[in-house]
C-alpha cells in the first residue's frame, strides 16, 4: 500500500486546523495567550509570538516525523497487512470524534509556561512543545491518524512533511487568533469558539471517509493521485 503522497499533506494541513479548533482546547486558548501577550501588546508582537509558538510545534513534530518514518520503514517491510490495520484505527477514531466519546490520554500538558511563570516569547515557545508533546482527549484520534498516515508512507523525510503540513494547518488559526487577542476582537473569537464542536463532528466524519479509502487503496481498488481519482489502478 503506498498512500498518495499529495493527498496526505492536504489532509495533514486540513487535520491541524482541526486539531487547534477543537471543542477541548480552543475555548481555553485565547485566555492563555492573553496572559502570555501580556497588557501591552501590538499586531506585531502577536504575529511574532504565534510564529515562536510554531517553532515550538515544530521542534516536536518533525522530530516525531523523523522517528515514525523511520519505524513505518520496518513496519511496512514486515507487516504486509497494516494498510488494514491502520484503516480499521482510523475508523474508529472516526467514530470516537463523531459521536464525542472521551479517551483517556495521559499528555504533558500545553500549560508549561504557566508552570513555570514564564511569559512572552519563551512563553510562547514552550506552549508550542507543550501542545506538541501533550495529547488533549478530543485532538488525540487526529493525532494518531496522522502518525498512521506517516507510518504507511515508510519513509522519514515524507513522515516529516507529513508532521509539517499538520504544523502549518495547526499554525494557521493560532496565530491568527493571537493576532485576533491583540486586537480585543472578541466577536470572532467567540464565533470560532461556537465553530469548534461542529468542526469536531466534521472530523470525525473525515477520519471515516479516509480510514474508507485505506481500506479501498489496500484492496488496490482506489488510488488518489493529485486532483485525479483513480478507480481500478491498472486494470
Amino acid at each position: 500500500m503506498s498512500v498518495s503522497f499529495s493527498f496526505a499533506l492536504v489532509f495533514a494541513a486540513t487535520a491541524g486546523v482541526f486539531a487547534l479548533i477543537s471543542p477541548c482546547g480552543y475555548v481555553l486558548l485565547p485566555g492563555y495567550v492573553a496572559y502570555l501577550l501580556g497588557e501591552r501588546t501590538s499586531v506585531r508582537r502577536a504575529l511574532l509570538a504565534g510564529l515562536t509558538a510554531v517553532l515550538g510545534l515544530l521542534t516536536v513534530y518533525i522530530a516525531i516525523g523523523a522517528l515514525v518514518g523511520l519505524t513505518g520503514s520496518l513496519i511496512i517491510r514486515y507487516l504486509s497487512s497494516f494498510g488494514y490495520i491502520a484503516a480499521a484505527l482510523v475508523i474508529s477514531l472516526g467514530v470516537v470524534m463523531l459521536f464525542n466519546i472521551n479517551i483517556p490520554v495521559v499528555g504533558l500538558s500545553s500549560n508549561l509556561a504557566t508552570r513555570f511563570n514564564i511569559s512572552g516569547l519563551p512563553g510562547f515557545y514552550l506552549f508550542g512543545l507543550g501542545y506538541g508533546l501533550g495529547a488533549q482527549a478530543c485532538t488525540f484520534p487526529i493525532f494518531i491518524t496522522i502518525v498512521l498516515f506517516a507510518l504507511t508512507l515508510a519513509n522519514p523525510l515524507y513522515s516529516m512533511l507529513i508532521f509539517l503540513s499538520y504544523t502549518v494547518g495547526v499554525a494557521a488559526p493560532l496565530i491568527a487568533t493571537t493576532i485576533l487577542v491583540s486586537l480585543a476582537k472578541t466577536a470572532a473569537i467567540n464565533r470560532l469558539k461556537n465553530l469548534a464542536p461542529k468542526l469536531h463532528k466534521i472530523s470525525g466524519i473525515l477520519l471515516i471517509v479516509v480510514g474508507i479509502y485505506l481500506i479501498l487503496l489496500s484492496m488496490g481498488v482506489l488510488y488518489i493521485y493529485g486532483t485525479d481519482i483513480i478507480f481500478l489502478p491498472g486494470r
